[in-house]
């Protein structure tokens, strides 16, 4: 009784340990764009173009899941802000270069 699986999810019920809120600022391109309008990861989120691609400001909780998705779409976005996730995903990406490179 009272339970809202919406309310549950949006506040991060589907990840595990404490999931901080953040603004997720991202460059994105076309093709993710549309996708993120048609399934948009929150309804505050904002996208307006940014050149040849957009730019993506949205709230959204830190997650594990959040950084998986985020590093499945790294072909098509680069992470502006928060600082220390975009710094996360450099460490992350150039030490999977250096496997790739040997």
């Amino acid at each position: 009784k009272g339970f809202s699986l919406k309310q549950f999810i949006e506040d991060g019920g589907m990840g595990f340990g404490e999931a901080k809120p953040i603004t997720l600022v991202a460059r994105i391109s076309p093709m993710l764009a549309r996708e993120l309008e048609e399934t948009r990861l929150s309804e505050h989120q904002k996208i307006r173009e940014d050149g040849d691609w957009f730019r993506i400001e949205v709230p959204v909780k830190h997650t594990w899941q959040l950084e998986w998705w985020l590093l499945s779409k790294m072909d098509d976005l680069e992470v502006l802000e928060p600082e220390d996730l975009r710094a996360s995903f450099a460490k992350k990406l150039r030490a999977a270069s250096q496997r790739y490179n040997k």
